[in-house]
């Protein structure tokens, strides 16, 4: 029995996928993923918790966490299409020193 034709693209070669070229195929190569469907089965390694959280006073620090904020001054890139400096006004700073957030536009 073979399978429906509706799967022939998750057994196709990687390339046929939109953005993924032979460079990108050689690479996912080394992970063991050289089908649409290897990338189905592959399990996340981590996450990210984007809650939104009030304060950054108990997160263990580093890491990537979601606040809300009112931006202030900001600070331009110094080299093109690098990452803009802005610096936030939190209710309340738990540090002596500023919180840089890095944001990159594209």
């Amino acid at each position: 029995m073979s399978r429906p034709e509706v799967l022939y693209p998750l057994f196709a070669d990687l390339t046929r996928l939109t953005g993924i070229g032979p460079k990108t195929a050689r690479s996912l190569e080394q992970i063991g993923v050289t089908h649409p469907r290897d990338v189905l089965l592959t399990l996340p390694y981590a996450g990210i918790d984007r809650q939104l959280r009030t304060s950054v006073l108990d997160v263990a620090l580093p890491t990537t966490l979601t606040v809300a904020a009112k931006i202030g001054p900001h600070r331009s890139p110094t080299i093109r299409a690098g990452p803009i400096a802005y610096m936030p006004r939190m209710p309340r700073r738990p540090f002596r020193s500023s919180i840089s957030l890095r944001v990159l536009t594209i």
